[in-house]
């Protein structure tokens, strides 16, 4: 999960969509439990935003 955050920071430079980015693109695909799996991404995108 960390490689996925990484390289959507790097594909998206925008901070803000960077984050909003990641649950969206978990969330279109078919699995069960998605916020379990976009939830830990958007955290340590975030960690240096408080």
């Amino acid at each position: 999960m960390q490689k996925m955050t990484e390289a959507s920071q790097r594909l998206v430079k925008d901070k803000k969509l960077s984050i909003i980015s990641m649950p969206l693109i978990i969330g279109m695909l078919p699995s069960l439990g998605g916020a379990y799996l976009s939830a830990p991404m958007v955290d340590s995108a975030t960690k240096n935003t408080r």
